[in-house]
């Protein structure tokens, strides 16, 4: 539920999103970070640097153990890890060896999916403080997705408030005196015009 308030679900790629994971990508030296959302039947990447892939199915999905445990997750050994052996993920042509991710926690602190590193090659464990700094890094992810949430449910209220006015005998008048220009709005508004300034 909380997921679909952000409505950010099969949204276009976005600027904001895709500067973190390449930074990401760039200061882990990792080939692949993803910001990942996780539905009840799919994990979608809202952004994905260094990978084609725009979804897995759930059951796919690494980043559902953030989820669950509600906390960072990293695995070292992938192809050694009961969780993931017969993962098609960590078992077919292209077989992630490492993986870390960090929770996407939204404002009432549901988590929502992850930000994420992957290797296709091992790798020693992160330090606690890389953990942190990938922690951090989710943050921001959630910080942009709250001002897109906070924008949408604005406009919502907006057109709602929009709608009300419409629908009432209330009339409002707004006057901007940089262009010297009167504005009405609402049934009421309508009925009597905006002659009287």
């Amino acid at each position: 539920d909380t997921l679909r308030e952000y409505r950010i679900m099969d949204t276009a790629p976005e600027p904001a999103f895709d500067r973190v994971t390449k930074m990401v990508a760039e200061l882990f030296g990792v080939p692949i970070a993803l910001v990942s959302l996780v539905d009840d039947c799919r994990q979608w990447f809202k952004s994905a640097y260094g990978l084609d892939t725009p979804e897995t199915p759930r059951e796919y999905s690494f980043c559902q153990y953030v989820i669950a445990e509600e906390r960072p997750v990293m695995v070292t050994d992938v192809p050694g890890d009961p969780r993931f052996q017969d993962n098609p993920l960590a078992t077919g042509d292209l077989p992630i060896r490492f993986y870390a991710g960090a929770p996407l926690r939204a404002y009432n602190g549901a988590i929502l999916g992850s930000l994420c590193l992957i290797d296709r090659d091992e790798r020693q464990a992160l330090t606690d403080v890389e953990l942190e700094r990938l922690e951090d890094f989710a943050g921001i992810i959630m910080a942009e997705a709250d001002l897109r949430r906070l924008a949408v449910e604005r406009d919502e209220a907006r057109r709602t408030l929009g709608r009300a006015h419409d629908f009432s005998g209330i009339a409002t008048w707004q006057y901007d005196p940089r262009t010297d220009q009167l504005s009405t709005q609402g049934a009421g508004a309508e009925l009597w015009g905006s002659e009287y300034q």
